[in-house]
């Protein structure tokens, strides 16, 4: 008998537009074990099954190949999607937000610290070609 669980999972997963790191942090599980078992790789335990069925909203039966004729579809809301999109684009568009206010602080500091070191030298008398001189 064929193991359909693997493309099940994937066909569950992408209908409900998670990726393998969402659905494992939805099942407290790592993204790469989520890739093993649509790989085919690894099988989950009852528990993890059940827990998997339910966040994906399937039966754990359609997840392990019971025939379609059984299952109800699965049902996609599209008011769902789109809200789930849109919380994906603002935790991005804030990820790169802070990004950008990172390297402002870190331009910042570096700024500083080539001034601070400039009036030091100047302070002590060295320019460059000295601090090679005396440092060589």
């Amino acid at each position: 008998m064929k193991n359909s669980f693997p493309n099940r999972l994937k066909k569950a997963r992408i209908a409900k537009n998670l990726s393998q790191s969402k659905l494992g942090e939805l099942a407290n599980l790592k993204s790469t074990i989520i890739c093993t078992y649509e790989k085919g790789r690894r099988s989950p335990t009852l528990t993890t099954l059940l827990n998997l069925a339910t966040i994906l909203g399937v039966t754990p039966g359609w997840l392990v190949g019971e025939p379609e004729k059984n299952v109800k579809t699965i049902k996609i809301n599209p008011n769902e999607m789109i809200i789930e999109l849109r919380e994906r684009i603002k935790d991005k568009t804030d990820f790169v937000s802070v990004l950008k206010d990172n390297i402002e602080t870190k331009k910042s500091v570096i700024e500083t610290l080539t001034n601070e070191n400039a009036q030091l030298r100047k302070e002590m008398g060295l320019g460059k070609g000295a601090l090679l001189r005396k440092n060589g």
